[in-house]
């Protein structure tokens, strides 16, 4: 996460959004990320929550 953190600082990047499934928000909470809603993809049939880390 770190690695990917300073990429997206380098190429001035303000924040990184990505969707995860509900069972790996602890996760990705306890990194810095936080919750901004249901997203909207429907891959695989599953509920995707899209989740922020501002930078």
């Amino acid at each position: 996460m770190d690695a990917l953190a300073r990429v997206a600082r380098t190429s001035k990047r303000e924040a990184i959004v990505l969707d995860f499934l509900a069972k790996n928000v602890p996760f990705y909470e306890h990194n810095g990320f936080y919750q901004e809603g249901v997203s909207p993809s429907s891959h695989a049939d599953e509920t995707w929550l899209t989740m922020v880390e501002d930078l």
